[in-house]
């Protein structure tokens, strides 16, 4: 079973506990559905399409302004994350993604992430995630925060054993280390192969200070070749990696 609100909820909680002053201000968002989001910033909410008005959840107000939107009600271009499946239109298969992902049923999301070079992207995913890789310790942190082990079917660099143990315990480690994905990557390719006949490698998550510099233009191919999504998050201060932890814990 995925992550449930309650338990996204709790998640939450365990990061502000690190990063409490930070963490007020991006999960206090008031689900006001009459709020105007004509800029993409996600440096405080859950950046997924389908988070219409731009808060840290996915919810009813947030089916109420595509329908809105659909309706001629509400303008399109003030709400860019409305579009939830990225075709370009705002119409009834957006709210049918939605309300999927609100109750973890199967269905396709779109991730707004960073590139190698850390411009701003979208990436599609299957959700719920399931045998995510992940790319260094921040993740690695975050995943074991937001309890998702049992999602995590493989990770690069063990840089605190005694934190990571259950990350360590439970899925495979693959060698390499922040600055070298490289050194692992045989163990990679072999990792996706064995997962082929489970649906393959949900993600390769990292941030863009790893990922950067870790993984070459062979890996990014085989990446890419692969069909595998890559979700780079910006990871420089607490409150970007408590919007990296609501994405990647509502997807799971």
């Amino acid at each position: 079973m995925g992550l449930k609100p309650v338990q996204i909820a709790a998640i939450v909680v365990v990061v502000i506990a690190v990063v409490a002053v930070c963490a007020f201000f991006v999960l206090k968002g008031d689900g006001d559905k009459d709020a105007d989001y004509s800029t993409i910033d996600v440096s405080s909410s859950l950046a997924v399409y389908g988070n219409a008005n731009g808060d840290a959840l996915m919810n009813s107000y947030d089916i109420d302004i595509i329908q809105d939107i659909i309706d001629g009600k509400k303008s399109k271009s003030s709400y860019p994350l409305a579009d939830a499946n990225q075709d370009g239109k705002i119409t009834d298969a957006d709210i049918e993604i939605v309300k999927k992902l609100m109750k973890k049923e199967a269905t396709e999301a779109w991730v707004i992430c960073e590139d190698y070079d850390g411009n701003q992207t979208s990436v599609k995913v299957q959700s719920p995630l399931r045998n995510v890789v992940s790319m260094g310790t921040s993740i690695n942190q975050i995943l074991l925060n937001i309890n998702a082990v049992e999602y995590t079917a493989g990770f690069f660099s063990l840089t605190y054993k005694n934190f990571e143990k259950a990350l360590n315990d439970n899925s495979k480690f693959l060698g390499g280390s922040s600055g070298n994905a490289m050194a692992g990557w045989a163990n990679f390719t072999q990792l996706a192969s064995d997962l082929s006949d489970q649906g393959g490698i949900g993600a390769f998550i990292s941030v863009t200070s790893i990922a950067t510099k870790a993984v070459d233009e062979s890996g990014r191919k085989d990446l890419t070749d692969a069909n595998i999504p890559v979700l780079i998050f910006p990871a420089t201060n607490a409150k970007q990696e408590v919007a990296a932890a609501l994405a990647i814990g509502f997807l799971m």
